[in-house]
């Protein structure tokens, strides 16, 4: 209970979708047409926009801003003038030789003042708009302390205040090998004018040809391909140290003593490179060159959006679909004995002592009991005999006999005194039926249903997968109230130890091991079978116990389990080793991948062992979760001082704590951990989208509503399994009477051979179209008599379509509202209502609403199955021996 719980936490957590932290990214787009003659030159820079600056024409197609490009005035080269109040720029200080601002592209240095302050300038002289480019003087500036001493004593050096280290430069990537910094001469340097001499140093300490990247020893590793002055030296030999410059994207802040309100011109940052390259362009005609600004477009509804919505709705049709697994496979394996002749067998036992030849009077009636042979009321079918034995009668069972002619139908060869030996061999094929109920695996044995096996070898065969398929099926959890109400109050326990302690790592690795063993059971050990079925010689790895374990009744270990095994925890291992060493993991394309197989392994497992069986369980679950979203999500902020508990587990604690500028250089650092969300989700990346990320749908999402379509999945299929059994029941009758009476003539002749092919009668070929034609209309009818029953009397498709436009509104409001939605606010409402509805308008609410009687009865038929096939093989069995060389010819007669 208590590991249920926990996996309950982890998917109703999951069901809170939060957009993952965005670094600093080059919203913007500057596209500069330099005419030089007859030529035009295009050049497009993606640019960052600053937190105060107003916004941008979406995309190109939209109306952008077009305009000059300007540089400032000569007696204000930084302008920074106003800031510091030598000059004030207003609409009436404007003079005439500065009118070519008036709606100009400002392309201004960083350095000097606030870049807000920069911006308010340049709005005050008409600017359009304001591009601020990096450059390597401004990150030097005065040490405030030396600002106002002269004295004769005091070192020039000593009045500068250096770039701060890691911050505005790194001297190694991590080792000496990969050092990225060298030492530059000090006579050739220059720092006069105080602190920075540009126009003398930047040739030293910019470009491949510089001094710096001589000196450097890992000057490749140098993206920026320019170098800062840390003020180190090495006064013996005259050197100064240099290191590489960082050249990213920044995030221009608010200058706390303006307000962001004063600005209404777009302001753009620029790298030292793309600052560098426009320049060089302003040099050669700065009257020639336009300017248009845009944001950068991208997709406005993204079509991961879809593949994920279609992803999450597949996923429940998948998981809820398999849980019908038991049904669908008894009703097969009916329908086979049924068509073989062996529908006796099915419906009817009987208990009386066992000739020793085949007698009509001894014949088994068709309507006595599966497990206890109590004879047919008049008027009812052998199906509804045996709907009503009491649960008291199944729960003591009873020794059961059963009669040669119960073997086989009185008509078939098998009936001679020599059909012991094949009747064992024809027991193989049942055997593998009963396996094939009991492995919820697709057995096909109707070629190996005659195949001549020892019954010694399929009782050592099929000994452990009994056992394990008992244990399997009894792992089921049917869910209560209660079970609902204690999964609320564990997960609401474990989201608080999760809120206070801060053990997300230890909840990704017990996620991925967990995930590991469905992984091992829904995907690797039907894929193993398969393989086996295609190559026979494999068998040995399903049949062989490779382990004879005595441990939490796992009983024996086939090599086909340690196999799958191993390969669910090796990929489960080898995602979470890529997810803690990544810095992105979620952009690695086999992390994501593995991430959605292994959500959809634990959603197919998870719907599989826990089962409602009526409505009024799943509203009380449902209706919890909601009302647990809505607690964690919006309520609990004013409990603890604005903070989400819901959000802040969501995404591994939160935000980062670090500053967004230093974490885009080093991401791996502690203060820039967090923001992850757990991996409880299933996740698409953007596509065609340059700011990445991916669109998510957490697993509580697809497995609480599951749990519901869940059971209007087995509801569905308990029906079409009771009407199916009702019918071949009906159809057995008649044929038991007709058989019985060619019996009684077949045994006045001795026209043997003519009676084995009247029993083996197969269809004709279809040479002529006739049965081929048969065979589609028949497909066609079934098809359309399925829809019609899956929509008039059905529930499950009905609520997968429903499910499917819940999840499809809740992509809307993502989109609509422009943040991330709780889906259960869609879905519930969507499904459940449909639920209520239809069971409303077809007068059965009040029978799903307390359990449904119908899926009773057909989980009493799956017990009753195996158990009837299985007490049918040991009666086989136990049958006396014919004569060797007469079994050799009846055995020929089938192989």
């Amino acid at each position: 209970m208590g590991v249920l719980g926990t996996l309950v936490f982890f998917l109703i957590t999951s069901t809170c979708l939060i957009k993952p932290i965005e670094g600093i990214l080059p919203k913007g787009t500057i596209e500069v047409l330099i005419r030089d003659e007859d030529v035009t030159t295009r050049r497009i820079y993606h640019v960052s926009i600053a937190k105060f600056s107003s916004s941008l024409p979406f995309g190109k197609a939209s109306p952008s801003l077009k305009s000059t490009l300007a540089i400032p005035p000569q007696r204000d080269p930084l302008l920074c003038n106003e800031i510091d109040g030598l000059v004030e720029y207003t609409p009436s200080s404007i003079i005439t030789e500065e009118d070519y601002y008036v709606g100009a592209t400002l392309l201004v240095p960083r350095g000097g003042c606030t870049f807000q302050a920069k911006a308010l300038a340049a709005q005050h002289l008409g600017a359009s708009s304001i591009l601020i480019y990096n450059n390597l003087s401004s990150r030097y500036n005065l040490n405030k302390t030396y600002e106002n001493n002269t004295g004769p004593s005091l070192d020039p050096l000593e009045q500068i205040s250096w770039p701060p280290n890691r911050n505005d430069y790194e001297c190694s990537r991590g080792s000496r090998a990969n050092s990225t910094s060298g030492w530059i001469p000090k006579a050739s340097l220059s720092f006069d004018p105080l602190p920075y001499n540009p126009h003398k140093n930047n040739a030293h300490l910019s470009g491949d040809k510089s001094t710096c990247a001589n000196t450097m020893p890992s000057w490749e590793s140098c993206t920026s391909a320019k170098c800062l002055l840390t003020g180190e030296e090495n006064r013996k030999k005259g050197l100064m140290r240099a290191c590489c410059a960082w050249d990213i994207h920044l995030s221009m802040g608010f200058d706390s003593t303006l307000t962001s309100s004063q600005i209404n011109i777009p302001s753009l940052f620029l790298t030292m490179k793309q600052g560098d390259d426009l320049l060089s362009a302003v040099k050669i005609s700065p009257s020639d060159i336009t300017v248009e600004l845009y944001e950068r477009s991208y997709p406005q509804v993204n079509a991961s959006s879809f593949l994920l919505w279609f992803l999450g709705t597949s996923v429940t049709w998948l998981a809820c679909f398999v849980s019908g697994n038991d049904y669908r496979i008894v009703k097969r394996i009916i329908g086979r004995e049924v068509k073989n002749g062996r529908g006796m067998m099915i419906f009817g036992v009987n208990t009386e002592t066992r000739p020793t030849a085949p007698n009509v009077n001894t014949a088994p009636a068709i309507g006595s009991n599966i497990m206890e042979g109590r004879p047919m009321v008049r008027g009812e079918n052998s199906f509804d005999a045996t709907m009503k034995l009491s649960a008291k009668e199944e729960v003591k069972g009873g020794a059961i006999t059963i009669s040669s002619s119960a073997v086989t139908p009185p008509s078939s060869p098998l009936s001679s005194p020599t059909a012991g030996s094949t009747s064992a061999v024809a027991a193989t094929g049942r055997t593998a039926q009963v396996m094939e109920l009991q492995n919820h695996l697709t057995v096909n044995s109707s070629n190996n249903a005659m195949a001549p096996e020892s019954n010694d070898a399929i009782n050592q065969r099929n000994q452990g997968q009994h056992q394990q398929s008992n244990q399997s099926n009894s792992s089921s959890l049917e869910i209560t109230v209660y079970h609902a109400l204690f999964f609320l109050v564990f997960a609401s326990a474990m989201l608080f130890i999760l809120f206070f302690f801060k053990i997300y790592a230890l909840v990704r690795i017990f996620y991925g091991f967990g995930c590991s063993g469905a992984v091992a059971q829904i995907l690797f050990s039907p894929f193993y079978s398969f393989l086996i079925r295609l190559a026979p010689f494999l068998s040995p790895l399903k049949n062989s116990a490779c382990l004879n374990v005595k441990f939490c009744d796992m009983n024996n270990l086939r090599y086909i389990d340690a196999l799958s095994f191993l390969s669910g925890y090796a990929l489960g291992i080898t995602w979470l080793y890529v997810g803690f060493t990544s810095t992105d993991p979620s952009s690695n394309i086999f992390y994501w991948i593995t991430q959605n197989i292994l959500g959809a392994s634990i959603c197919i497992l998870f719907l599989s062992l826990l089962r409602l069986n009526s409505i009024k369980v799943g509203t009380v679950l449902l209706v919890a979760a909601f009302v647990y979203d809505i607690f964690f999500v919006f309520i609990t902020p004013y409990i603890f001082r604005g903070e989400s508990i819901m959000i802040s587990v969501a995404t591994s604690g939160g935000p980062p704590a670090g500053d967004l500028d230093f974490c885009e250089k080093y991401p791996n650092e502690d203060e820039c951990q967090g923001g992850d969300p757990l991996p409880m989700l299933f996740a698409f990346p953007r596509i065609a989208d340059y700011r990445g990320g991916s669109v998510l749908l957490g697993l509580g999402d697809v497995v609480l509503p599951g749990l519901l379509i869940s059971f209007a999945a087995r509801l569905d299929c308990a029906r079409h399994l009771l009407e199916y059994c009702t019918k071949k029941a009906t159809e057995v009758s008649k044929d038991m009477r007709r058989q019985q009476h060619n019996h009684q003539r077949q045994r006045n002749s001795n026209e043997t051979a003519g009676l084995q092919n009247d029993e083996n009668d197969t269809p004709e070929d279809d040479s002529d179209g006739t049965f081929l034609e048969h065979c589609k209309r028949h497909t066609f009818i079934k098809i359309r008599q399925q829809i019609y029953f899956s929509f008039s009397k059905g529930y499950f498709y009905p609520l997968i379509i429903s499910y499917a436009l819940g999840l499809l509104f809740a992509y809307i409001g993502v989109y609509v509202m422009k943040k991330g939605q709780p889906a259960l606010l869609y879905l519930v409402p969507m499904n459940l209502g449909t639920m209520i509805c239809l069971g409303k308008m077809r007068g059965e609410l009040t029978d799903l609403w307390d359990g449904s009687n119908d899926i009773v009865k057909a989980d009493r038929v799956v017990r009753r199955v195996p158990r009837r096939l299985e007490a049918l093989e040991s009666a086989v069995e136990s049958a006396p021996a014919a004569e060797e060389d007469h079994d050799e010819v009846e055995l020929g007669q089938y192989t």
